[in-house]
């Protein structure tokens, strides 16, 4: 189902997943277009909570700890509030796409995903490849670590060239990514902490690990047609795979290569790409996000956006694109995280001009709640890493990650 209206008509709009800077980010899109918008969460703290964009929030269960309960307080809200249109945007997202069809026929409410089976074919980072190459991309070679036998010879495999990658299926934020010398692999296996981090099951892979510049996209999607995209680059990350600082770029055959790609799957919905451009020009997909990603922080802040999901069908002859060398960050992250490069004299002149130079996604005079929250955030999420004994950005997301569960 797609919503096909103008913005003159005022929808009830429900955004889930709260708690990220992309949900603020359409929370503010919707409410300057006339729109009502409510949130639902499933944390204490969230940046959606505070913010005047949002006429009401709710606190919802945790998707992956209670489905059941979370299920039907979305639908709980979306009858009291005669929702139109829900749009998820983090990994609430596969939760929510399990029941998208019932919801629909029982509310009339529009859900802007696809179905879990096209969700999970995209999300696992196995079947995207296998899809990927089965649609005439180039990839990288790629394999399954399904048995002892063939995760010890995978050493012997010279299509990984000189390096390989060892990641789970389902992972975020680069989470529990091993990049490892294949003529040091065997050795490496016999390390006891790594041998049990990837027992050998369908849901890890090994994969060729290429030299390149990485490259990432986000677009809009309505039944195969790309309304709006941006293709950016992660200038500053936290950690591995989280980034905090992007740079709009323009690259023709990455815009043409998602439009293939969505129109083959007739997809309708948001979808981020990472890639890897080599030095001959190449461009190798890595992994695919089938929701929102930061790239959208970069498109014109203007009605257009919100058209791209909610406008006619059809609308416009060519997406939505952003202005070339746009910038957006994370403040805050960037001063937790992006520090580090005030320590190397060749870099700490490049961080500071863009810092300085680059607009916050989070703050607005206008509607400052959302930055003060920030705050209140990082102290929950720092008290839940501390419990569980690991990094921020997996507490950031522990309660809603999905990981192939049906």
């Amino acid at each position: 189902m797609i919503i096909d209206g103008t913005n003159t008509r005022r929808l009830n709009v429900l955004i889930t997943g709260g708690r990220a800077p992309v949900a603020l980010e359409w929370a503010r899109r919707f409410a300057a277009c006339g729109h009502r918008v409510f949130a639902a969460e499933s944390v204490d703290r969230y940046l959606c909570r505070v913010s005047r964009s949002v006429v009401r929030s709710y606190r919802v269960p945790k998707p992956n700890e209670d489905e059941a309960g979370y299920r039907e307080a979305i639908r709980s809200i979306v009858k009291r509030e005669s929702i139109d249109l829900a749009v998820p945007t983090c990994e609430e997202i596969f939760h929510l796409a399990k029941f998208k069809t019932d919801l629909e026929s029982e509310t009339g409410c529009a859900v802007f995903c696809e179905p879990i089976e096209t969700l999970d074919r995209l999300h696992n980072k196995r079947s995207f490849i296998e899809l990927a190459a089965s649609r005439g991309a180039q990839v990288p070679f790629t394999r399954p670590v399904e048995s002892d036998e063939l995760l010890e010879t995978l050493a012997q495999e010279e299509r990984f060239g000189s390096k390989l990658v060892l990641k789970p299926v389902y992972s975020r934020f680069g989470a529990n990514v091993h990049i490892v010398e294949r003529a040091r692999l065997k050795s490496l296996l016999r390390n006891a902490d790594l041998r049990r981090l990837i027992e050998p099951s369908a849901s890890w892979i090994a994969q060729q690990y290429l030299e390149g510049a990485p490259l990432c996209s986000y677009s809009v999607a309505r039944a195969g047609v790309v309304t709006a995209h941006a293709s950016y680059v992660p200038v500053y990350a936290a950690g591995r795979g989280a980034g905090i600082f992007f740079k709009a770029v323009e690259d023709a055959d990455l815009r043409e290569w998602v439009a293939r790609f969505v129109r083959a799957e007739s997809f309708t919905g948001q979808i981020s790409f990472d890639f890897i451009r080599t030095q001959d020009g190449t461009l190798y997909p890595i992994e695919c996000n089938p929701r929102a990603t930061s790239g959208v922080h970069l498109l014109p802040r203007d009605g257009r956006l919100v058209d791209a999901i909610a406008g006619p069908a059809g609308a416009g002859e060519a997406p939505l694109l952003p202005e070339p060398d746009r910038t957006s960050m994370l403040a805050l992250a960037m001063l937790l995280f992006g520090t580090k490069e005030l320590l190397a004299p060749r870099r700490w002149k490049a961080w500071t001009a863009s810092f300085f130079g680059s607009r916050d996604i989070v703050f607005r005079r206008d509607d400052p709640g959302p930055f003060f929250e920030q705050f209140r955030i990082l102290l929950e999420t720092g008290k839940t890493a501390a419990a569980r004994k690991i990094s921020l950005l997996e507490a950031s997301t522990i309660d809603m990650e999905w990981n192939g569960e049906r």
